[in-house]
């Protein structure tokens, strides 16, 4: 059961990652195309701002979040840790995914309480020629901040298997 969940979370994770990753070249392509605009034409493309602002910065924040922490892949200073043994690695990791737990369940309650609120609100940012919707952001911040809760349970439960295995 536990296999089947750790690769659903694992696979969700991977397609939170990818959509990060094609945010990152809209982003590109729309920054390039406002510069040359800008440049070649003396007016930007409106709305530039605020779509890299709600959407494509939300996205490259939110959405590897999962995928980065199964892997690893977060800044960790393990100054006076890297001298213990594995045991209580594992079991300082278990510890700390455990109040991680704590808090993101108090962070995706916030988020998702954040996100009725603008969806209620239809909430979006004029832009000068058009209003651009920015309560989609707040599902996608809630469902990556909920993909981020179950992948610190997993890396919980492999910190506590590998934490037995090293006895």
């Amino acid at each position: 059961m536990f296999a089947m969940i750790e690769k659903t979370i694992s696979w969700v994770s991977k397609i939170m990652f990818f959509l990060a990753s094609i945010a990152v070249v809209f982003m590109m392509f729309h920054i390039s195309g406002d510069v040359i605009a800008r440049t070649f034409f003396g007016m930007g493309i409106p709305g530039t701002l605020e779509i890299t602002a709600e959407w494509y910065m939300i996205s490259l924040v939110y959405l590897p979040l999962a995928f980065v922490h199964l892997n690893g892949g977060h800044i960790s200073v393990d100054l006076f840790t890297q001298f213990l043994a594995p045991k209580y690695q594992n079991a300082l990791i278990a510890l700390t995914s455990f109040a991680a737990l704590i808090f993101i369940y108090y962070w995706a309650d916030a988020s998702y309480s954040l996100a009725l609120k603008k969806t209620k609100r239809l909430s979006y940012l004029d832009s000068g020629l058009w209003q651009i919707p920015t309560w989609p952001m707040y599902w996608a911040c809630f469902a990556a901040i909920v993909v981020f809760f179950f992948a610190t349970c997993i890396v919980l439960v492999r910190a506590i298997r590998n934490s037995r295995a090293a006895t």
